[in-house]
């Protein structure tokens, strides 16, 4: 048996203190716990970049903080880089992780089945003349 015990959390319908609603606060919850259990070098890079993608969004994280004073009730924006030191990883490689998400689903797919790497991915997404019709091209599409 685990010796753990399960965290029991109640979630209100909208927190006031962090702009969220309760389904955001869940769903941050449940990917920051997967994150963890699994170890940050140890997930899907396809997967650890939805993550990102979706965390970021919760968190109202912005390439460089945003604009925290345009509104009084606006919630605390967090940069990429406090961003990527809370989840344990550099700037650098959570830009590239992010990248991956705009190659078409067929390259994701290969990355997430290990058929191409992270890192080979990266570089298709940082091709400015890969568009869609030659990344379908690359695969064979």
């Amino acid at each position: 048996m685990l010796d753990k015990k399960c965290r029991i959390t109640f979630y209100p319908e909208y927190d006031e203190k962090i702009k969220r609603t309760k389904e955001d606060m869940i769903l941050e919850d449940l990917i920051c716990t997967n994150i963890m259990q699994r170890g940050v070098g140890n997930i899907n890079p396809m997967k650890m970049s939805r993550c990102i993608i979706e965390l970021e969004r919760i968190k109202g994280v912005t390439k460089k903080g945003g604009d925290r004073k345009s509104k009084e009730d606006n919630p605390p924006l967090k940069t990429q880089e406090e961003f990527a030191q809370e989840i344990g990883i550099s700037q650098k490689h959570l830009q590239s992780l992010k990248r991956l998400t705009s190659l078409i689903p067929e390259l994701q797919d290969m990355i997430e089945d290990g058929e191409l790497t992270a890192t080979m991915g990266v570089k298709v997404a940082d091709k400015d003349n890969l568009n869609v019709a030659n990344q379908k091209e690359l695969c064979g599409i």
